[in-house]
């Protein structure tokens, strides 16, 4: 083989292995197709290819794509690593929770060489990761949710995970609650599987979740989540629901950022105004006052709570 630019067609089977793995591969790889160390090193002289770290070669010059920056995390651990925790989740199509270092699993006891950008996890003997998936080999989705939910550095955000997990389809509740009872002694597992039991119930939020915690600790009845109302502007979906004593209806509504701003303000107005044309009473209550101030949101309804009891 020599410096060519078409080197790719000069060895059989290297293109189809470029093509698999995105570009990257292994130099093992490379030897098996008789591509050896000198041959590697003209390549990278000549500026076509580049070597990172000590086992991976990318057959191209110039910026990585997002896509192969995951294939060298696999590349790089060697045979029978697998994408893991974040990087699995973003490989299954998870948005919003990306990690800018990949992160590979390996088998316990393998020694991986340090390489800026990937982290690498020892891990127990696993099932093999699935082979005819898209490239790269990656954690079952429902298990990588459930072990990164107990890595994260928060409760809010270890639950919010998890429910962003369910609500991109990327992996079903049942799945993760399955995968959380087979971990030895996971952290936060009350949380968590209370995260699942929302998650799977219809709350689409962690504010959500929040919000029904508080809405119990003040002595409401228990609320119907994501209603669907038919009012003369049409049908709206309403995140909570309370049934009071007195026969009336509270819609609670979690109000996040996007709130703020003046046009979704004036259709708030305007829903709001059908909704109490129709009996019910609205209540907004906004995400940064559940974060901040959880016993005056309580206070709120306590007062609703009490009200209704004495009509």
């Amino acid at each position: 083989m020599t410096g060519r630019t078409h080197a790719l067609d000069l060895v059989p089977g290297l293109r189809e292995l470029a093509r698999a793995q995105l570009g990257v591969v292994r130099r093992d790889q490379l030897r098996e197709l008789g591509v050896g160390h000198q041959h590697v090193r003209r390549q990278v002289q000549a500026e076509r290819w580049r070597a990172i770290g000590p086992h991976a070669v990318v057959l191209q010059t110039g910026a990585l794509s997002r896509r192969q920056r995951l294939s060298l995390g696999a590349v790089h651990a060697g045979p029978g690593s697998e994408l893991d925790l974040w990087s699995a989740l973003e490989h299954a199509g998870l948005r919003g929770w990306e990690r800018s270092a990949v992160h590979v699993a390996v088998p316990r006891g393998r020694r991986v060489a340090r390489l800026d950008g990937v982290v690498v996890r020892q891990v127990s003997a696993r099932p093999p990761a699935a082979v005819d998936g898209p490239w790269p080999p990656a954690a079952p989705q429902a298990r990588a949710a459930v072990e990164a939910a107990c890595l994260e550095r928060t409760d809010t955000s270890a639950a919010g995970l998890l429910v962003a997990v369910a609500q991109q389809r990327v992996a079903t509740p049942e799945a993760m609650r399955l995968e959380l009872d087979r971990l030895w002694r996971p952290r936060r597992a009350p949380l968590l599987r209370a995260a699942l039991y929302e998650a799977g119930a219809g709350s689409e939020s962690v504010a959500e979740i929040d919000v029904l915690l508080l809405v119990r600790r003040a002595g409401l009845p228990e609320p119907r989540r994501q209603v669907l109302a038919l009012t003369p502007d049409g049908v709206e979906k309403l995140d909570l629901v309370v049934d009071l004593p007195d026969g009336r209806t509270l819609v609670i509504e979690v109000d996040g950022p996007h709130h703020d701003d003046s046009s979704r303000r004036a259709g708030d107005a305007a829903r709001d105004a059908a909704l109490i044309a129709l009996g019910y009473l609205v209540l907004h209550i906004p995400v940064i006052e559940i974060r901040t101030d959880p016993a005056g949101v309580v206070r709120r309804l306590r007062r609703i709570a009490q009200a209704a009891r004495a009509g």
